[in-house]
């Protein structure tokens, strides 16, 4: 798929909403490609909404990781910048991506690897210290029902047993 077509073809323009970036405020971090992230939000919302194609760096700004290369990634990539309110995504990169521009951009791979590794790590042990901490919630909740139902239990035992010795 032509990323830079299919744009056009549904609509949208560079410099119009959902894509307003612009190419001097690019994260470095960006793959070379038509669809680039510049200032955005640190919400996380992009993640959420095209994580086939949008990662975020060290600071929770937003990347392009990977061009979309289905029109379901792409419409994924477009409701990204769409929630964005900084309006930091940009479709114009296939006219700034020059052979200096991505050489360089492919000098600074091995940065962009460890980079996302260390914040594939970080996300790995809070998802595990999450998972532990829902555990432990469950856990609790489990315990608290048991007593729930043993306290109801009881309390209707004492009221039955009262019941009875009023008769």
């Amino acid at each position: 798929m032509e990323v830079s077509a299919a744009l056009k073809d549904l609509g949208y323009k560079q410099g119009k909403e959902p894509f307003s970036g612009q190419w001097k405020d690019r994260n470095w971090m960006n793959i070379p490609g038509t669809v680039y992230c510049g200032q955005t939000d640190n919400c996380l919302t992009g993640p959420l909404v095209a994580p086939n194609n949008v990662y975020v760096d060290e600071g929770g700004y937003e990347i392009i990781f990977r061009q979309p290369t289905t029109l379901y990634e792409l419409q994924q990539v477009i409701k990204a910048a769409s929630v964005d309110p900084f309006q930091g995504y940009s479709m114009d990169g296939d006219s700034h991506w020059t052979i200096e521009a991505v050489t360089a951009w492919w000098s600074r791979v091995g940065e962009l690897k460890d980079n996302l590794a260390r914040r594939i790590k970080q996300e790995m042990e809070s998802a595990s210290r999450d998972y532990a901490g829902a555990r432990s919630i469950r856990s609790l909740d489990v315990i608290f029902e048991r007593r729930s139902k043993n306290r109801n239990q009881k309390i209707h035992i004492l009221s039955r047993e009262r019941q009875l010795s009023r008769e």
